[in-house]
C-alpha cells in the first residue's frame, strides 16, 4: 500500500543524508532522557500510601486482598465509580508478589511512565517521518512535566499509566498500518485500544484520534476509513455506556441542571485555558482543584471564553496552512473533551492527572514551533537566548516535578499541601484529619475535623470520622451525637451506621446497633467493619450461632485476622464445638503467638476437653506473656 504525501510538513521529513550514528545519537539522547526521568520521579519510591483513594483501590479493596488472580470475573466490578479490570488486575498483581509494599506499586508507575515516554518518542517520530528533534522534545516534556506527577506518583492513578501504555501502542500499529497497509497492523491496533479501555474508560476517544491521524496523513474520508473503525466505535459506545452507568451509581456524575448551560461553557473553557496555560507555566499545582463557588464566579472564567473564541477563529482562519497545528490541537481536545467539566463529574473542577495524554498534542506543537525558530534564517542570532530559555525550562520543569513528587509522600503531606493553595477546603481537612486519627494524634485530629466542618456544615465525612475520635477515646455519647449528624446529612452512608453500631453496641444497646449494622451490610454487603461489629455484638447477647456465621463470612476477606477467629473460637466453644474451637485457636496462635489471651484460650479449652497437661503448658505460656493465671484454676490442673 502506498503512503499518501502529506502536505505542510516537508520540513519534518528526515534528511536522507542521516546515518545510523545519528539515528544512535538519537537513541542515546532518549537514554539520558529515560533517566533523568527515572531520577526526577524516583522520590516516590519512598513514598507511603495516601487515603486518597489508595485505599479504595489497594490497602481496603477486597479485591485486591482477597481474591485469588483466577477470580478474573470480579475485577469487573465497579470500584471507586469506575470500570477498569485490567487496573485492578494490574493491582491484584502487585499484591499478590509483593503485598502492601508501596515501593513496588510507585516502581511499577515509574516503569510504565518509562515505556510510555519511549511510546511517545516513537509515535511522534512515525508521525513525523523519522524527525529527529521534534519526536525526542515531545517525549522529553511528556517525561518530566511537573502536571504529569499525579499520574505518575499517585498509586490509585496506575489506570492512567496503563491505559496510555496501550493508548500509544495502538497509535504506533495504526500507523504502521498506514504504511504497510497489512491488515494484521489494523487487528493490533484493535487489541491495543481494547486493553486501553479495560484499563480506563477516558480511552474510549481512540477511535476519533485515528480519523485526526487520517486528517493529517491527508487520507481521504472514504467508506473504507470509516469501516475500518466501525468496530472500535462500537466497542467505544459500549464501553462508554458501562462507564456512565457505574459512575451514576456511585453519584460521581452531578445534576446537569444544578450549573447553568453557560456556566458550563465557563467551566469548560476554563478547564481548557488552564491547562493550556499550565503547559508552558505550570504553577499552583495541587492534587484538588475545587469548584468556585457559584455565586461568586471568578471573571477569569470569562476571559476564558473569550479566550476559546480566538482560539478556534485562529483555527479556522490559518490552521488549513499549518496543519500540525491542527493536529496537536485537536489531538488535546479530544482527549481532553470528557473531562473539560461539561457534564459534572467528581467535584474538581480540573485535574493534573487529566493532562497526561492531552499534553502530547501541545508538546507536539510546541517542538515543531522551538524547530521552527531554531532553523529559521531570520531567527538565527537568537540560538542562545533559545537554547538558554529552553535549558531554564527543563531544569524548572525537572526541579518541580522531583519536589511535587515529594508532596505525595504519605496524607499528610499530600493534604497540607491542598491546605495550603485552598485554605477553606474542607474536604482536605477532613482528608488530613482521618490521617492523624489513624495515627492516633487525636488532637490534631479534633482540630482538623472541627475546622472541616466549620467550613461545611453538611461534610458527612467530618462528623462519621471526628464521632471515631470520640469512640477511640470512650466518648460514646459524643460519638453518637456526631454519628447521628452523618447519617441525618447522608443516610446511607454504611460507615457511619457501622460507627453508630458499634458505638451501640457499647453501650449495651444491642438492638439499636442490630439496627444500624444489618442496614449497613444491606447497602454494602462486603463491609467488613460492619460484619466485625455485628458478630460481637450478636456474641455480647448471647447468639453464639450468628457471631460465628458472621464472622466466618469475615474471614472470607480476611482470612489471617487473628482476633476474628479467637472470637469465632469462642463462639464454638459456647457451642460446645470444641474441635472447630481448637482449630481457630491453633491458626490465632500461629498468627499471633505472642498474644497471651489465645494461649489462656486455648488452656480453658484444652481443659474442658480434659486434656490437663495441654491445658496446663498453655497458661503457663500465657503467664510467660504477661497474664495472671487464676490460682484457683492452676490448682485443677495439678496432676
Amino acid at each position: 500500500m502506498a503512503r499518501p504525501k502529506g502536505t505542510g510538513r516537508q520540513q519534518l521529513r528526515k534528511n536522507p543524508t542521516d546515518n545510523g550514528f545519528r539515528g544512535k545519537k538519537d537513541w542515546l539522547v532518549l537514554c539520558v532522557i529515560l533517566v533523568l526521568t527515572f531520577i526526577v520521579f524516583s522520590p516516590s519510591l519512598q513514598n507511603d500510601f495516601t487515603n486518597w483513594d489508595d485505599d479504595l483501590y489497594v490497602t481496603k479493596n477486597l479485591a485486591i486482598t482477597s481474591i485469588s488472580l483466577s477470580d478474573l470475573d470480579k475485577f469487573g466490578d465497579n470500584y471507586v465509580g469506575n470500570f477498569h479490570p485490567l487496573t485492578m488486575f494490574s493491582l491484584a498483581l502487585d499484591y499478590h508478589f509483593f503485598g502492601l509494599n508501596p515501593f513496588y506499586y510507585h516502581l511499577k508507575n515509574i516503569i510504565l511512565h518509562l515505556l510510555n515516554t519511549l511510546l511517545v518518542f516513537l509515535f511522534i517520530r512515525k508521525l513525523t517521518r523519522g524527525n529527529r528533534f521534534v519526536p525526542l522534545f515531545t517525549a522529553l516534556l511528556f517525561a518530566i512535566h511537573p502536571m504529569h506527577v499525579e499520574s505518575v506518583t499517585w498509586i490509585a492513578e496506575r489506570k492512567d499509566v496503563l491505559y496510555t501504555f496501550y493508548f500509544l501502542a495502538g497509535l504506533i500499529f495504526y500507523l504502521e498500518y498506514l504504511k504497510s497497509g497489512k491488515i494484521m497492523f489494523l487487528l493490533f491496533t484493535a487489541v491495543a485500544f481494547v486493553l486501553s479501555t479495560l484499563a480506563k474508560s477516558a480511552a474510549v476517544v481512540f477511535p476519533v484520534i485515528l480519523f485526526l491521524v487520517d486528517y493529517y496523513e491527508t487520507r481521504r474520508f472514504s467508506l473504507k476509513t470509516i469501516a475500518e473503525k466501525v468496530p472500535l466505535l462500537a466497542w467505544s459506545v459500549w464501553i462508554g455506556m458501562v462507564a456512565l452507568r457505574t459512575q451514576s451509581a456511585s453519584n460521581a456524575i452531578g445534576d446537569f441542571e444544578y450549573y447553568s448551560f453557560f456556566e458550563r461553557i465557563r467551566f469548560a473553557s476554563y478547564g481548557y485555558m488552564n491547562y493550556l496555560v499550565k503547559f508552558l507555566f505550570p504553577h499552583k499545582l495541587s492534587s484538588f482543584h475545587p469548584y468556585p463557588d457559584r455565586n461568586d464566579i471568578p471573571a477569569v472564567y470569562n476571559l476564558a471564553v473569550l479566550g476559546i473564541i480566538c482560539l478556534a477563529a485562529y483555527l479556522a482562519l490559518f490552521g488549513r496552512k499549518r496543519k500540525w497545528v491542527i493536529f496537536g490541537m485537536g489531538f488535546s481536545v479530544i482527549t481532553l473533551a470528557l473531562v473539560l467539566q461539561f457534564i459534572t463529574v467528581g467535584n474538581a473542577i480540573t485535574a493534573e492527572r487529566y493532562t497526561y495524554v492531552p499534553y502530547i498534542g501541545f508538546g507536539f506543537i510546541y517542538g515543531i514551533m522551538i524547530e521552527k525558530l531554531w532553523t529559521g534564517e531570520a531567527y538565527k542570532k537568537y540560538r542562545n537566548w533559545l537554547a538558554g530559555i529552553l535549558t531554564i525550562q527543563i531544569l524548572f520543569f525537572s526541579g518541580m516535578a522531583f519536589n511535587r513528587t515529594k508532596v505525595w509522600k504519605d496524607s499528610e503531606t499530600l493534604w497540607t499541601d491542598v491546605i495550603k493553595k485552598y485554605p477553606e477546603e474542607s474536604g482536605a481537612y477532613s482528608n488530613r484529619g482521618h490521617y492523624y486519627r489513624t495515627q492516633n494524634r487525636y488532637d490534631l485530629a479534633l482540630q482538623d475535623y472541627n475546622k472541616a466542618i466549620g467550613l461545611d456544615d453538611k461534610n458527612f465525612r467530618a462528623y462519621s470520622n471526628r464521632g471515631k475520635v470520640w469512640f477511640d477515646n470512650g466518648e460514646m455519647d459524643k460519638a453518637l451525637e456526631d454519628y447521628n449528624r452523618a447519617i441525618s446529612i447522608h443516610g446511607d452512608y454504611a460507615e457511619a451506621l457501622s460507627n453508630r453500631g458499634a458505638a451501640h453496641a457499647m453501650k449495651q444497646n444491642y438492638e439499636a446497633a442490630l439496627v444500624d449494622l444489618n442496614k449497613a451490610i444491606e447497602l454494602e454487603p462486603d463491609n467488613i467493619n460492619a460484619l466485625q461489629n455485628r458478630s460481637v455484638t450478636w456474641y455480647s447477647m448471647g447468639n453464639f450461632a450468628k457471631a460465628a456465621a458472621d464472622v466466618t463470612e469475615y474471614l472470607r476477606y480476611k482470612p489471617d485476622d487473628a482476633d476474628m477467629l479467637n472470637l469465632r473460637s469462642l463462639s464454638y466453644n459456647q457451642q460446645n464445638m470444641n474441635n472447630e474451637a481448637l482449630a481457630d485457636l491453633n491458626r490465632a496462635i500461629q498468627l499471633m503467638p505472642s498474644q497471651g489471651v489465645f494461649w489462656q484460650n486455648r488452656s480453658f479449652l484444652l481443659f474442658k476437653m480434659g486434656d490437663k497437661a495441654g491445658a496446663l503448658r498453655d497458661i503457663r505460656q500465657a503467664e510467660a506473656l504477661g497474664l495472671k493465671a487464676d490460682p484457683a484454676f492452676l490448682q485443677m490442673l495439678q496432676p
